[in-house]
């Protein structure tokens, strides 16, 4: 076989350094090969006397030296590079055989895999084919018949890069070439040399080498680490949530257009300023005073954030309310209004809901803490309502009156003394709306 066979194959090999540094798109390599006939497995034709596999192949009587072995390759991926590699040298010494004159010659190509990544050492494996000539030397007398022998085989390889700068590096390998069939010739290729990376892979042509690049495949900007801003906002693409929307870096390049605090994407009303627990929408506030309906206490009715979205009344009547609290009082355990010094209040509310039929209140009951939550929050609502019943008595329509009960929840004061059990016992009353 001719080795004009293989030729236009050897266009790629392995890299011997490029696993340990990926970033230069290609090395050259050169160093010393290392042939040894004997520890193969098998005999050839030519060659009857080789050993078993690994058999003395430590042994140095049987190793032939030659330069140069040369090589030149490129990366593929991350891991993986692949290349072509030629190695001469000279056989005179084959194990039981008279000495030789063999001129030799290789050429492979394989594919290279980095099995660990390391910034000073990285071990590899490498498989591809290739062949390798032993042909006479006519000028001397020998024991093989014919003068040129090619041998097509598979090359697989274990090796050891390691690292000596920024670009220079040395290589240890063995490489067993197993010939094909009983005419080729198998034999060890054992190699050690140094390697030299050739300019910074930079696979998307941005000017930022791989090895810095966090987007080797998509063209960037070197400010970004290689990665491309396709929207232009300073957020680089693969940080971006909104990459073809020009946004904010705060907000991971979306767009916030009412400027509420949450992305157009995520938001249900981008045009109007709302808030992040609504979605990006504005509660609503159909009184148009400033307090949510949610929170509004009068939500038809335009009021006062301090009174809880309802109208203040006129300080004589606000201080009327006001001191009601303090003066419907009842006895412990009781829904039951304590006495006559609870009427005149009561007819003070009732003058001032007959001034104004508009006005809707709510009677809002307490209690002590003596008794369980549970009951004093029952206690409260009876007591609210017992007052309910009394104003209806007093003419005022119940469709302005509300009742709610607090319990002993909201305490005016300590707890802890007589005469603050019995003024937490009380009814207070709130300004609802305006009919």
């Amino acid at each position: 076989m001719k080795p004009t066979f293989l030729l236009p194959l050897l266009s790629l090999y392995s890299v011997f350094l490029f696993a340990q540094r990926p970033k230069y798109e290609w090395q050259l390599e050169a160093g010393l090969n290392i042939i040894d006939l004997y520890p193969v497995g098998t005999s050839s034709a030519y060659f009857p006397n080789q050993g078993g596999y690994f058999e003395k192949i430590g042994n140095t009587d049987h190793w032939n030296y030659g330069v140069p072995a040369l090589g030149l390759f490129r990366n593929i991926d991350k891991n993986l590079s692949a290349g072509l590699h030629l190695g001469f040298a000279g056989i005179t010494k084959i194990a039981g055989q008279q000495p030789q004159n063999i001129n030799y010659f290789t050429g492979n190509i394989q594919i290279k895999y980095a099995i660990l990544r390391n910034e000073t050492f990285s071990p590899f494996t490498r498989l591809g084919i290739g062949f390798s000539t032993f042909n006479n030397d006519a000028s001397e007398v020998n024991a093989i018949e014919a003068e040129n022998r090619t041998s097509t085989h598979i090359a697989s390889s274990l090796g050891l890069d390691i690292a000596l700068g920024d670009k220079f590096g040395l290589y240890i390998a063995t490489n067993f070439m197993k010939g094909f069939g009983t005419y080729d010739i198998s034999h060890f290729v054992h190699g050690v040399g140094f390697s030299y990376g050739l300019a910074q892979n930079d696979q998307d042509g941005d000017g930022v080498p791989d090895a810095k690049d966090n987007c080797i495949r998509t063209a960037g900007l070197q400010d970004f680490d290689g990665c491309p801003d396709s929207d232009n906002d300073g957020t680089p693409d693969p940080e971006d949530d909104c990459p073809e929307l020009m946004g904010f870096p705060l907000l991971k390049g979306c767009p916030d257009t009412d400027k509420d605090g949450l992305v157009d994407t995520k938001d249900r009303c981008p045009n109007e300023f709302g808030l992040v627990e609504n979605q990006g929408c504005p509660w609503p506030d159909k009184d148009g005073d400033g307090v949510y309906d949610q929170v509004d206490q009068c939500p038809e009715l335009a009021g006062s954030l301090d009174n809880q979205g309802c109208p203040l009344l006129g300080e004589k009547e606000l201080n009327q309310l006001y001191n009601f609290d303090t003066k419907l009082f009842f006895m412990s355990d009781s829904t039951v209004l304590f006495g006559a010094m609870n009427e005149k209040p009561i007819q003070e509310l009732v003058d001032i809901l007959a001034k104004d039929t508009t006005l809707r209140i709510r009677i809002e009951g307490h209690t002590s803490s003596d008794g369980d939550a549970t009951y004093n929050l029952e206690l409260s609502k009876q007591r609210a309502e017992n007052v309910r019943l009394r104003l209806i008595e007093e003419g005022i329509s119940a469709n302005r009156l509300e009742v709610k009960g607090f319990g002993d929840t909201r305490p005016l004061f300590p707890n802890k003394t007589m005469m603050g059990r019995s003024l937490n016992r009380r009814v207070e009353f709130k300004l609802i709306s305006a009919q």
